[in-house]
Parts: C-alpha cells; structure tokens; sequence
C-alpha cells in the first residue's frame, strides 16, 4: 500500500531516503516557487494549493482526480492546476512517475492581465504544443535564479498561455513603442552584469514591466529572421562586428542582466 502525502511534502520525502521517492525545489522569487518531484511508492491525498499548479510529466504516467474526474499526464504532457481545486496524486503504473512544477500566486496573474478576471482552463491536461512548450521552458532549469525581470516574464507567459488555453481572446492588441524597446535594450546590455530591477526600466522608458515583457516577442525577443534578430537585439558596436546569420532567438529581457 502506498504511503499517502497531503501534499508536496519536502520533510517526509526526505525521510524514504531507503526509496526512490524524492523532492527537490529550485530557486523561487516572490510569487513563484518551482519543485522537480518522483514518486513510486507514495501517492498524494486529496488536497489543494492557494497557488496554480502548472507542471510538466517527465518520466512515467501521472494520474490524478481533479475536479470529479480521473486524468492521465503522459510525459511532456502539461497539466494546470487551479487555486482551490481539490485534486490528488499518484502514479499511473508501478515504474513510478516524475515531474516538474511550477507554483505561481494567482495575484500574480492577475497582475500581468493588467487586473482582469483570472482565466479558468476547463481541461488540466494539455499534449505538446507551441504554446505548452513554452511554458515547459520556464521548467527547464529550476536552479535558475529568478530575477526580477524573470519574475515578470514568467508571470506574463502563464498569463498569456491561462488566457490562450481557457479560449479567451487574446492579450489586446498594443503597438510596440520602439523606442521604450530600444531604451531597455540599450540600458540592459550597458548593465549586463547588474540585476535590474523591473521599476527601473518601467522609469526609464515610460512603459510598464508587463507590456516590456511581451514586447519580447517582437523586437525584444523572438523576430521572425535571423536578420530580425540581430538588427532587433545587436547594439551599433555589435552590428559591425557580428553578421547576422544565426537563427538562435535572442535573449530575452531577463537574459540581458546576466554576467557576460
């Protein structure tokens, strides 16, 4: 019979040192916290987070009750879990299961939707999409220190993906202030080695963090071409000095303030 746990529980995981059953949290910012999980021979009760629950399977079949019904998560399938929503845990077959999850406070949310109603996503379970697996990136490493500015773009991509998968239209429309772009990409790379905090780029280019943050996309983030990239991102010394021809995206707001 397996041994039940109410929840992500470090101190009595740490006590199956005898068993395959682990948990280990990443590095956490105000709001978020990120944890990599493997179970075998315990399962959880039914329980529930004051936090969404966003995860990814990464070994074996999970399965949990959430809201009336059984769901299977596949590895690389998502799975989101709402505040409040009683659901519990375990695995699908004897090999075990892992995962990795990302808890997020849902003020957060509501503060990249710019103080919207928060998005409900009927379905918790999700198969691979473009979509999903961005959200599967934020997960990639969990040891990553979460900057102020990761902080923000963390909050702005689960907020975009709740209000995509719960079929809401999407984030409205805004016409990239160039300038503001280019007044953060010009502050960031000066600063590379320095943490920026989010109100200073907001003082510095007039516009808010969240509205920076999805801007990454575009100029500051993912253009559509190398050469929109490099001509996005590239500083003047930069440009005479590297051709643009990569395809690897560029990096993102929070990218630019670290060490170089």
């Amino acid at each position: 019979m397996r041994e039940t746990l109410r929840s992500v529980d470090a101190d009595r995981l740490e006590r199956f040192c005898n068993r395959r059953d682990r948990i280990r949290f990443g590095a956490s910012a105000p709001g978020l916290e990120r944890a990599e999980v493997y179970l075998s021979e315990s399962a959880y009760e039914p329980h529930r987070h004051d936090t969404y629950g966003i995860g990814i399977t990464t070994a074996g079949v999970q399965t949990f009750r959430y809201r009336g019904t059984r769901r299977v998560c596949l590895p690389g399938q998502l799975h989101i879990l709402h505040p409040d929503e009683i659901h519990d845990g375990a695995a699908g077959t004897t090999d075990g299961f892992g995962y990795r999850i990302l808890y997020i406070a849902p003020e957060l949310v509501r503060d990249a939707l710019d103080g919207c109603a928060l998005p409900f996503v009927a379905d918790p379970v999700h198969k691979p999409t473009p979509t999903t697996r961005l959200v599967a990136s934020l997960l990639a490493d969990i040891d990553e220190p979460i900057s102020d500015l990761a902080r923000v773009e963390i909050a702005a991509t689960i907020a975009d993906t709740l209000r995509s998968l719960s079929g809401r239209p999407a984030h409205r429309p805004v016409t990239i202030d160039l300038r503001a772009v280019e007044l953060a990409r010009d502050y960031l790379a000066a600063h590379a080695s320095e943490q920026t905090p989010a109100p200073t780029l907001e003082q510095i280019t007039g516009a808010d963090r969240y509205t920076l943050a999805r801007h990454s996309d575009g100029p500051l983030g993912r253009a559509p071409t190398g050469t929109e990239r490099c001509a996005a991102w590239h500083s003047p010394e930069l440009r005479s000095k590297t051709a643009c021809r990569s395809p690897r995206p560029p990096p993102t707001l929070a990218s630019l303030t670290r060490a170089t």
